[in-house]
């Protein structure tokens, strides 16, 4: 999968970055409320983890051989990459977001300053990007009931006009 940096800069990501210098500074002046927020986090997160393969399950039920040849003739070859690429990113993000939390459980108010305010703002902002990035997913499944409506308006291709083989 290709991530070009232009793709992983939107929104989702600035309010990560929001959401990390929140933790940054939580983490220097109240560490207790960081820590105490991490088991809630941990499961906010999880569901994200679960949703978001759910809704690549969902998807990839859809790319049979039948939609590959429309997609083919629509001229829209990378269409299960494109669709599916943000949800598995999504998921690496949020196991990512899991480990930084599950580090920052171990932590104490008492530990040094510098240890807990950098895996905070980790936390943070792996959590924030991670929970905020549902919101381009449900544009991402939108535009992917587009392509369905557009590949419906492609009449069924015969196996005699195109090959499975051709697909590769």
């Amino acid at each position: 999968m290709n991530f070009p940096p232009r793709s992983l800069l939107q929104l989702d990501f600035f309010v990560g970055i929001v959401v990390a210098l929140i933790f940054g500074a939580y983490g220097w002046f109240r560490p207790s409320k960081v820590l105490a927020v991490v088991g809630d986090l941990l499961g906010v997160v999880g569901v994200v983890v679960g949703a978001s393969l759910a809704a690549a399950a969902v998807l990839a039920a859809f790319y049979e051989e039948a939609f590959l040849k429309k997609l083919k003739l629509l001229g829209r070859r990378n269409a299960s990459e494109a669709y599916l690429a943000p949800f598995m990113f999504t998921v690496v993000i949020s196991l990512l977001a899991m480990a930084s939390l599950l580090a920052l459980s171990l932590l104490e108010d008492s530990d040094p300053a510098a240890v807990v305010i950098t895996l905070s703002a980790i936390a943070g902002l792996l959590c924030g990007w991670s929970i905020s990035s549902l919101i381009p997913l449900m544009s991402t499944l939108l535009q992917f009931v587009g392509l369905k409506s557009d590949a419906a308006d492609v009449p069924d291709v015969s196996d005699n006009l195109l090959d499975a083989d051709e697909l590769n």
